[in-house]
């Protein structure tokens, strides 16, 4: 039951992690697109 319960509890834990790791680098290639997309109005 112990076990069960520490297999649980981590493996939620590796999905979150994993989640919040793929939200933040989704977040930085959005900001990525941004700038390059203003750098690129600001040539003209």
């Amino acid at each position: 039951m112990f076990w069960d319960f520490f297999l649980f509890s981590g493996l939620l834990l590796f999905v979150f992690l994993v989640f919040v790791f793929n939200w933040e680098t989704t977040i930085l290639e959005c900001n990525n697109d941004i700038e390059e997309y203003e750098f690129d109005n600001m040539s003209w």
